[in-house]
Protein backbone atom coordinates (compact mmCIF):
# COMPACT_ATOMS: atom_id res chain seq x y z
CA UNK A 1 0.00 0.00 0.00
CA UNK A 2 1.38 3.67 -0.93
CA UNK A 3 0.88 6.37 1.35
CA UNK A 4 -1.48 9.25 0.00
CA UNK A 5 -0.36 12.97 0.45
CA UNK A 6 -2.47 15.46 0.08
CA UNK A 7 0.67 18.58 -1.00
CA UNK A 8 -0.83 22.48 -0.61
CA UNK A 9 -1.74 24.13 -3.71
CA UNK A 10 1.38 26.15 -3.55
CA UNK A 11 3.81 23.10 -3.31
CA UNK A 12 1.57 21.79 -6.81
CA UNK A 13 2.72 24.67 -8.79
CA UNK A 14 6.54 24.72 -8.06
CA UNK A 15 6.15 21.11 -8.87
CA UNK A 16 4.49 21.73 -12.30
CA UNK A 17 7.40 24.30 -13.05
CA UNK A 18 10.26 22.30 -12.12
CA UNK A 19 9.07 19.06 -13.98
CA UNK A 20 8.07 21.86 -17.28
CA UNK A 21 11.64 23.06 -16.81
CA UNK A 22 13.28 19.78 -16.46
CA UNK A 23 11.57 17.84 -19.37
CA UNK A 24 12.68 21.24 -21.62
CA UNK A 25 16.15 20.43 -20.45
CA UNK A 26 16.09 16.80 -21.13
CA UNK A 27 13.77 16.40 -23.83
CA UNK A 28 16.13 16.17 -27.12
CA UNK A 29 18.13 13.30 -25.05
CA UNK A 30 15.34 11.15 -24.00
CA UNK A 31 14.98 7.58 -26.11
CA UNK A 32 12.11 7.78 -28.88
CA UNK A 33 10.50 4.64 -27.11
CA UNK A 34 10.07 6.25 -23.99
CA UNK A 35 6.46 7.28 -23.59
CA UNK A 36 6.28 8.63 -20.05
CA UNK A 37 5.79 12.25 -19.35
CA UNK A 38 5.59 12.99 -22.85
CA UNK A 39 2.49 15.07 -24.54
CA UNK A 40 0.04 12.67 -27.01
CA UNK A 41 1.85 9.34 -25.78
CA UNK A 42 1.64 6.72 -23.01
CA UNK A 43 3.10 3.47 -21.57
CA UNK A 44 0.08 1.53 -24.25
CA UNK A 45 2.22 3.16 -26.69
CA UNK A 46 5.27 1.02 -25.56
CA UNK A 47 3.11 -1.76 -25.08
CA UNK A 48 1.78 -2.00 -28.30
CA UNK A 49 5.28 -1.51 -29.79
CA UNK A 50 6.71 -4.24 -27.91
CA UNK A 51 4.21 -6.50 -29.16
CA UNK A 52 4.73 -5.05 -32.75
CA UNK A 53 8.39 -6.18 -32.12
CA UNK A 54 7.63 -9.59 -30.70
CA UNK A 55 5.11 -10.49 -33.72
CA UNK A 56 7.78 -9.60 -36.46
CA UNK A 57 10.12 -11.38 -35.18
CA UNK A 58 8.18 -14.07 -34.58
CA UNK A 59 6.68 -14.35 -38.27
CA UNK A 60 10.32 -13.89 -39.58
CA UNK A 61 11.77 -16.77 -36.87
CA UNK A 62 8.70 -18.93 -36.23
CA UNK A 63 8.84 -18.59 -32.45
CA UNK A 64 10.99 -17.45 -29.07
CA UNK A 65 12.66 -19.82 -26.47
CA UNK A 66 12.20 -17.19 -23.76
CA UNK A 67 10.45 -14.15 -23.74
CA UNK A 68 11.46 -11.81 -20.97
CA UNK A 69 10.12 -8.05 -20.38
CA UNK A 70 10.64 -6.22 -17.46
CA UNK A 71 7.95 -3.07 -16.92
CA UNK A 72 8.23 -1.79 -13.24
CA UNK A 73 7.88 1.68 -12.57
CA UNK A 74 11.24 2.91 -13.38
CA UNK A 75 11.86 5.94 -11.13
CA UNK A 76 9.80 3.07 -8.16
CA UNK A 77 13.22 1.43 -8.76
CA UNK A 78 15.88 3.96 -8.25
CA UNK A 79 17.88 5.77 -5.60
CA UNK A 80 17.09 9.43 -5.85
CA UNK A 81 21.23 9.85 -6.65
CA UNK A 82 21.15 7.82 -9.59
CA UNK A 83 18.23 10.06 -10.69
CA UNK A 84 19.80 13.19 -9.99
CA UNK A 85 23.26 11.73 -11.62
CA UNK A 86 21.15 10.69 -14.67
CA UNK A 87 19.60 13.79 -14.65
CA UNK A 88 22.51 15.85 -15.15
CA UNK A 89 24.12 13.44 -17.88
CA UNK A 90 20.88 13.76 -19.66
CA UNK A 91 21.62 17.85 -19.93
CA UNK A 92 19.60 19.14 -17.17
CA UNK A 93 20.39 22.05 -15.16
CA UNK A 94 22.04 21.47 -11.94
CA UNK A 95 19.78 23.78 -10.22
CA UNK A 96 16.51 22.28 -11.30
CA UNK A 97 17.88 18.65 -10.35
CA UNK A 98 18.76 20.13 -6.61
CA UNK A 99 15.26 21.29 -5.81
CA UNK A 100 13.24 18.26 -5.82
CA UNK A 101 16.21 16.05 -4.84
CA UNK A 102 16.66 18.11 -1.93
CA UNK A 103 12.93 18.60 -1.09
CA UNK A 104 12.79 14.82 -1.23
CA UNK A 105 15.89 14.20 0.61
CA UNK A 106 15.78 12.99 4.39
CA UNK A 107 12.24 13.36 4.93
CA UNK A 108 10.16 10.96 6.69
CA UNK A 109 6.19 10.44 6.95
CA UNK A 110 3.63 8.92 9.70
CA UNK A 111 0.40 7.24 8.54
CA UNK A 112 -3.02 7.84 10.44
CA UNK A 113 -6.00 6.40 9.59
CA UNK A 114 -9.17 8.32 10.60
CA UNK A 115 -9.61 8.30 14.42
CA UNK A 116 -6.63 6.48 15.23
CA UNK A 117 -2.87 6.66 16.74
CA UNK A 118 -0.93 7.99 13.70
CA UNK A 119 2.33 5.53 13.92
CA UNK A 120 6.25 6.70 13.97
CA UNK A 121 8.00 8.66 11.37
CA UNK A 122 9.62 6.61 9.27
CA UNK A 123 12.57 8.22 7.00
CA UNK A 124 11.60 8.18 3.30
CA UNK A 125 13.53 6.03 0.59
CA UNK A 126 13.53 5.04 -2.63
CA UNK A 127 12.78 1.93 -2.96
CA UNK A 128 15.57 0.08 -4.59
CA UNK A 129 16.57 -1.97 -7.05
CA UNK A 130 18.69 -4.59 -4.93
CA UNK A 131 21.99 -4.27 -7.37
CA UNK A 132 21.95 -0.29 -6.44
CA UNK A 133 22.62 -0.38 -2.45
Amino acid sequence: MKPISKPPTLSKVFERLVFDYLVEDIKDNIDSQYFRFRPGYSTVHYLVGLLDTILKHFEKNGGYDALFADIVKAFDSLGYNVVEEEAKVMGARPFIVRMPVSFLFKRSRCVQLLDHEASGFLDIFAARHKGLN
